[in-house]
């Protein structure tokens, strides 16, 4: 290992809020790069783009003086940017695959009502979670820990049901995305 390469850390700037990459330099200086959006982000920019930004930012005797703070140079890393991204048109079949066979399974009956209000209750289960995440709603004797991934499960949830509701009514949210949001999905 190079005896010059600091050690990255992802952490989170405060609750619920951005996250950035702590920098610990050999000799002990530390400095913050700001600017992610999630610890996958953070993670991912550490993977992909932090070997041109030490490059760039390892001090001339490294012993004596702390690195200078300056932001990513490269852009942030996302998942898309890395092939990883995946086709609404593709999700949306795999969410209505599970949901077919999850009503199959439980004798549900999935009409046009059952689309829109099954993510009204799934909203209001991630609008449960945030409450109490943010002082506003009985923790029950959930933990913080317990609570983030509640968030994180309903709020996928909240994304199926998008995606279901979607589906159902014949929706190119592509094509809505490009619309309203002036960008292409998946480019």
């Amino acid at each position: 290992m190079n005896s010059t390469a600091p050690t990255l850390t992802p952490k989170q700037l405060g609750f619920f809020s951005d996250w950035k990459i702590l920098v610990v330099w050999p000799n002990g200086a530390k400095q913050q790069i700001n600017g992610f959006t999630s610890e996958a982000h953070a993670q991912g920019w550490i993977v992909h783009n932090s070997a041109e930004w030490i490059a760039a930012n390892t001090p001339r005797g490294l012993l004596q003086q702390a690195p200078a703070a300056t932001p990513p140079a490269a852009a942030p890393w996302s998942p898309a940017a890395d092939g990883a991204g995946v086709a609404l048109g593709v999700l949306a079949e795999q969410f209505e695959q599970a949901s077919r066979g999850y009503a199959a399974a439980n004798d549900v009956r999935r009409d046009a009502d059952w689309f829109v209000l099954k993510l009204q209750e799934e909203l209001g289960e991630l609008t449960q979670v945030w409450t109490k995440l943010t002082g506003r709603g009985r923790l029950r004797g959930k933990t913080e820990a317990e609570l983030k991934e509640a968030l994180a499960d309903e709020t996928a949830d909240v994304l199926g049901h998008i995606l279901l509701f979607a589906h159902a009514q014949g929706i190119d949210l592509d094509a809505a995305i490009e619309r309203k949001w002036r960008f292409k999905p998946g480019s």
